[in-house]
């Protein structure tokens, strides 16, 4: 089966990745993840989408491409953290049953539009890196939460361009409460104790009568403690926003506002929190630091203050452009005053 998704990760032409024995409902399949180089008759290919091939033993084709679709769209997460730049959703182009002992084959098609246009900025990844990430990830205790919390800091990074903060800082405050239960069994394991005597450390009485949810605040103490690292003002500006945007009654621009001012930080410390929880990611000296320090690309790309253009010189469709030609319009000669509250 194959698979493809929009990605700013990529890997360079010569390199792709692969596992064995990746559990699914059908049994176990094999994916290999590369990136698709188109010659556009310039000087060297240009990147475009994330392929996945995933093969396998199925009972069925329509058996195989839920159970291998799911073990395909299981490793965007992956590619992204370890790149920290964002990858689309995984969607299945092919399906093709190969058994050798019959002579008509089903095969099961999408037609899925290929990536065409300007190439979209990216960073490449690290095959050793991500084969360290997921050799750390995949015996992990709290292996579930911890995919969980990566599916949420991917979805992040799609909203993580100027005027998508909001969504991302909502996305990366659920990857946070999803780490906070890990981070109390984490941090049992550094002191040697149960959570009622983490819980009795940190003021939290486990036997008031009138506190019965006692875990419920040590999750909340280690999400401030730990997760967020004690940074206060932000986790105080992300809570204030996740609940704004839940519950309803924030104003959007005080959301977009509070947004701005956290989701940056928000992301260093939710990837920092993710990496202390995989105690055995290491491929080289400072591949630990790479991989918590990394930032997202986006901001980089997105946020960048090119020069203006000169006067008259603007690009088409910029909003400088826009006002020059809505102008002009409501100048001319027989457009009535009214025209000029209406957009051309």
């Amino acid at each position: 089966m194959v698979a493809k998704a929009p990605s700013a990760a990529r890997f360079l032409p010569e390199l792709d990745w692969s596992i064995d024995m990746v559990p699914t409902s059908e049994g176990p399949a094999r994916v290999t993840i590369r990136s698709k180089w188109e010659d556009t008759g310039l000087d060297h290919p240009v990147p475009r989408e994330l392929w996945l091939d995933i093969r396998g033993s199925a009972s069925s084709l329509d058996n195989a491409v839920a159970a291998f679709g799911d073990a395909a769209r299981l490793f965007g997460p992956f590619v992204a953290f370890v790149a920290n730049a964002e990858v689309g959703t995984v969607r299945i182009n092919l399906a093709y049953d190969n058994s050798p002992d019959v002579e008509e084959h089903e095969y099961l098609q999408f037609f899925l539009a290929d990536e065409t246009g300007p190439v979209r900025p990216g960073r490449k990844v690290d095959p050793a890196l991500l084969t360290a990430f997921v050799g750390s990830l995949t015996p992990h205790r709290d292996w579930e939460r911890l995919i969980r919390a990566l599916g949420h800091y991917e979805l992040a990074l799609r909203w993580w361009f100027l005027g998508g903060e909001v969504l991302a800082l909502a996305h990366l405050y659920i990857a946070a409460e999803t780490l906070s239960r890990c981070h109390v069994r984490h941090e049992c394991e550094v002191r040697d104790c149960t959570a009622e005597d983490l819980a009795r450390s940190v003021d939290i009485d486990p036997d008031d009568p009138d506190r019965p949810r006692w875990r419920e605040v040590l999750d909340g103490w280690a999400r401030s403690e730990l997760v967020f690292a004690g940074d206060a003002k932000t986790h105080q500006m992300a809570t204030q926003a996740s609940n704004g945007l839940e519950h309803g009654y924030m104003a959007a621009g005080e959301l977009r506002s509070r947004a701005r001012a956290a989701t940056a930080s928000t992301f260093r410390l939710v990837r920092s929190a993710i990496v202390r929880l995989l105690h055995g990611l290491t491929v080289s000296d400072g591949t630990r630091n790479y991989t918590a320090e990394s930032r997202p690309r986006t901001p980089v790309q997105e946020r960048s203050s090119p020069q203006p253009a000169p006067p008259g010189h603007e690009p088409p469709g910029s909003t400088t452009d826009a006002a020059r030609r809505y102008q002009a319009w409501i100048s001319k000669p027989g457009v009535p005053a009214t025209a000029a509250m209406i957009p051309p």
